[in-house]
């Protein structure tokens, strides 16, 4: 539609240019793109970027534009020198989360007061509250559910406090008023539930030659690990290993200090089911990766476990349920601690984990009421 384009002597419109940069060696990672008003803006967001990727801290330069900060951000945080509040590194899955819920609902989202594409922003402009505010709006306006409006903005404050390190913004991003959650899961599965979805898995699996689903599943229902924490495991002795019947799992990457700790599971099942996992591959390869390829929650496994669910009759599956599951069976238990169970999951206040995790089942519903009926007949004699 630009008057140049269609012949006349000068340009009619505002021209937006786009910036794209092939990250790592041979261009072998995933592109990084953002837009700018002018050439000279994109020019020096590639030379910024080029910086970045062979090493060199980036320049605080307060004219960075929003989408040139969250790719500062993703570089210093797979590099360690981004932390989270708890002062541990990132876990690859939560660099994953955030890297989705940015460039699918922040960077191309629009500003309804000035109309430009928040990723086009600056962060100086972007840090401010009002600002924020339209930001956390337009998610929830494009049709993102609560808890992922809640997670972008997270992800959003997590680039800005990076900025305010660099010196690139003059404050930490302000508190803005957010959706209010989802309403807490509380689905836990059967025995029998897990069971067949655990032989639909196998089915799953064997029909299309791989062996993922049923091991994943089997390590879940074995564990209480998040779904995160499972597909960024690796073998070996800072991941997953498994000697005498025994598998050990190294949790080194977790949102808080408590979420770093170690797992053993010895269910034979499970065991036998990693043992063939692993095959040949090497140390330090993923356990449930597509080659070097870190699986996303919300892909490949998600739609894994909605086609099991399916075949095995489960309504309501979801992968936090086994979590959930786990922690129930435990809880339940009288032989087992409230602390030694919340270290287990990563807590760190028991208390926490019995009033979040921790639910009463209905197929021990008949049982009760025989414990109930034996008391009250001790009582009459």
């Amino acid at each position: 539609k630009c008057g140049k384009s269609q012949g006349k002597a000068r340009c009619t419109c505002s021209p937006v240019y786009k910036a794209r940069f092939r990250a790592g060696d041979n261009g072998a990672r995933a592109s990084v793109s953002a837009r700018f008003s002018t050439l000279a803006e994109a020019i020096e967001w590639l030379e910024t970027r080029g910086r970045i990727e062979n090493g060199e801290a980036p320049p605080p330069a307060e004219a960075m534009p929003f989408a040139q900060a969250v790719a500062v951000f993703g570089e210093r945080a797979k590099s360690g020198a981004a932390l989270t509040r708890s002062g541990t590194p990132y876990s690859a899955s939560t660099l994953a989360t955030y890297e989705v819920h940015l460039r699918r609902w922040v960077v191309d989202a629009v500003d309804p007061a000035s109309g430009v594409p928040f990723g086009d922003m600056l962060v100086t402009v972007i840090v401010e509250a009002p600002v924020l505010q339209r930001l956390a709006t337009a998610i929830t306006a494009n049709g993102a559910k609560p808890s992922t409006a809640r997670y972008a903005l997270a992800a959003v404050r997590a680039v800005l406090s990076v900025m305010y390190e660099l010196g690139a913004v003059p404050n930490l991003p302000p508190t803005v008023k957010l959706p209010p959650p989802s309403p807490r899961r509380t689905r836990t599965y059967s025995d029998d539930e897990v069971a067949r979805m655990i032989v639909a898995a196998g089915q799953d699996d064997e029909r299309l030659g791989r062996h993922l689903m049923a091991p994943l599943l089997r390590l879940l229902d074995s564990s209480g690990l998040r779904i995160g924490e499972a597909l960024g495991l690796r073998w070996g002795p800072g991941g997953l290993t498994v000697e005498e019947g025994v598998a050990r799992v190294v949790v080194e990457s977790a949102k808080t200090s408590a979420g770093v700790r170690t797992v053993f599971v010895a269910a034979p099942a499970t065991v036998a089911s990693l043992i063939v996992m692993r095959g040949e591959r090497p140390t330090g390869a993923l356990v449930f990766g597509d080659g070097e390829r870190l699986l996303a929650p919300r892909g490949l496994p998600r739609a894994g476990l909605r086609r099991i669910a399916k075949a095995a009759g489960v309504d309501d599956a979801g992968f936090h349920a086994f979590r959930r599951t786990h922690a129930t069976n435990l809880g339940t238990d009288p032989s087992v601690d409230p602390a030694t169970l919340a270290a287990r999951l990563g807590h760190t206040d028991p208390a926490f984990t019995a009033r979040t995790y921790v639910t009463g089942r209905d197929d021990r519903a008949l049982d009760l009421a025989r414990i109930a009926a034996e008391q009250a007949a001790r009582r009459a004699a």
